[in-house]
């Protein structure tokens, strides 16, 4: 069985507003990320909030989440992962790691993503952007204790440099997938994308 956990805890210093409810085609920025989510049918899904937390459970629709608030967010997203992973369940031999302010990440991407793991067995799958290799990442459960090596704000891409030439890499297909809404620039051309 495969879990989701999406990572949206962090205080949006850059933007100076909290990224996750800034409105994208007339919802919230993390609801994208979320609908992605369930559209890929996941068995569980882990969702980590920090800076606003209850600003952001009553704005948006959280149900099929396991909710679980990183009170100490402003230590950076590796302790963010570290209480994700910790809320999966036993069961869970595998799961998909996102990021909260990947807005064009399609449901059909992450199904890729646990396709080619329960084809190929890899213990680190990353997503190919073209330019670099980043989540969203499919990590096998025996590859979660290495999550403990990381610190500060760092996430799963901090793995691809454990083993930078062995993980695997499904490519997306959606050029905007890239982009992270962390600016007033990257939000713009988000908007942009969206029409508005």
């Amino acid at each position: 069985m495969i879990a989701c956990i999406v990572l949206a805890a962090g205080a949006s210093t850059r933007l100076g507003r909290p990224k996750q409810l800034l409105s994208l085609g007339g919802r919230p920025l993390l609801a994208w990320v979320l609908a992605a989510a369930r559209g890929a049918t996941f068995n569980q899904m882990v969702l980590v909030l920090g800076h606003d937390a209850e600003l952001i459970r009553g704005a948006l629709d959280l149900s099929g989440f396991d909710v679980v608030v990183n009170e100490r967010y402003a230590e950076g997203m590796s302790l963010s992962l570290r209480l994700g992973l910790e809320t999966v369940r036993s069961a869970m031999a595998a799961t998909v790691v996102m990021v909260g302010d990947q807005p064009f990440i399609e449901s059909a991407h992450l199904v890729a993503l646990k396709e080619t793991w329960e084809n190929t067995g890899e213990s680190m799958i990353a997503t190919d952007f073209g330019a670099y290799r980043g989540p969203p990442m499919m990590l096998a459960r025996s590859v979660w204790p290495l999550i403990d090596e990381i610190r500060g704000d760092q996430g799963a891409r901090a793995l691809l440099r454990v083993r930078p030439g062995s993980v695997l890499a499904v490519e997306v297909r959606d050029s905007r997938a890239a982009l992270d809404v962390d600016t007033e620039e990257a939000y713009a051309t988000a908007r942009e994308l969206v029409g508005g």
